[in-house]
């Protein structure tokens, strides 16, 4: 049984680096890690590419089974 079950896709959120992304569903959140050396070793080796697209591409940081209700966006300027 998949671990992650599917679910719809609520709202995506990136990290202003572009290191970290967010994807909330309405049972639940991940949060992944985004490899750009996965993408670029892709780019010179199509077998790496399936039809799910770059299997490596994302590694799972944190999940969440629960829900969320609230979302608060913040903004410093250094």
């Amino acid at each position: 049984m998949n671990k992650y079950p599917l679910s719809l896709v609520v709202q995506i959120y990136w990290s202003e680096n572009g290191e970290l992304v967010c994807i909330s569903t309405e049972e639940s959140f991940f949060i992944l890690k985004y490899r750009q050396e996965a993408v670029d070793q892709a780019k010179n080796d199509k077998e790496l590419v399936t039809e799910d697209g770059i299997e490596e591409a994302f590694d799972v940081s944190t999940d969440c089974f629960a829900a969320l209700s609230i979302g608060i966006k913040t903004h410093t300027n250094l």
